[in-house]
């Protein structure tokens, strides 16, 4: 009963904010402060999916939730509570995010970004769009038609935007935005991972610059 709560807890968040977790507005593109990303013009888009910057939330979520365990009952009720009450009351600020988990999201993005850019790949980022959540986590608990719901709002955004391609950070939003959302939707993103951007780039520079990309790469290995 109380994990079909929890799912039932995901698929409401996912609806009203786009994330499955709580989290604050405007969260998934801090990474991106200072680096000077934008509109250039180009038909492809940086697509981050939000896994990355999710990652802390979802140990702070669960860390919220083992608290709620350990207090019973009660603490079930009050999430009760707060799945009728979350329309006007900000979940995140129960949600207390590891600055370490934090950092290293932010620096794993912009070790991506700047791999991009020093490969001389082009690309447009847009955090309404680049941010977006890709679903993966509703598709692995199952939650098929909130993920269809989900996969439909990303497609037509990016779509509507006019972007032809999406570049992807890590495989697991590469698989949901291809495979899972032609499963859901009958259509998928037409979607390319940083690293076969950058593989080419890195095998042919000359020796000289080889140093900050092979550094860049190993700060963003993780993905």
């Amino acid at each position: 009963m109380r994990f079909r709560e929890l799912l039932k807890f995901m698929e409401e968040l996912d609806e009203r904010t786009g994330y499955p977790v709580p989290a604050p507005k405007g969260f998934a593109s801090e990474w991106s402060r200072g680096l000077g990303l934008g509109r250039s013009g180009s038909r492809r888009l940086l697509f981050t999916g939000a896994l990355y910057q999710l990652v802390p939330y979802i140990e702070g979520t669960v860390d919220l939730l083992r608290a709620i365990e350990g207090s019973g009952a009660a603490g079930w009720a009050a999430l009760r509570v707060a799945r009728v009450l979350s329309t006007g009351f900000d979940l995140s600020s129960l949600v207390r995010p590891d600055p370490e988990l934090l950092g290293w999201s932010n620096r794993v993005l912009r070790s991506i970004a700047g791999l991009l850019r020093a490969s001389g790949v082009e690309f447009d980022y847009v955090p309404e769009l680049s941010d977006m959540y890709s679903g993966v986590l509703l598709r692995d608990y199952g939650l098929m038609e909130a993920f269809r719901r989900h996969a439909e709002r990303v497609v037509n955004a990016i779509a509507s935007a006019g972007y032809e391609e999406v570049i992807v950070v890590d495989p697991h939003t590469l698989d949901a935005v291809t495979n899972g959302y032609r499963e859901a939707l009958g259509r998928g993103l037409r979607a390319v991972s940083y690293l076969e951007l950058v593989r080419a780039d890195l095998e042919g520079r000359s020796q000289g610059s080889r140093p900050r990309l092979l550094r860049l790469r190993e700060e963003a290995g993780h993905c």
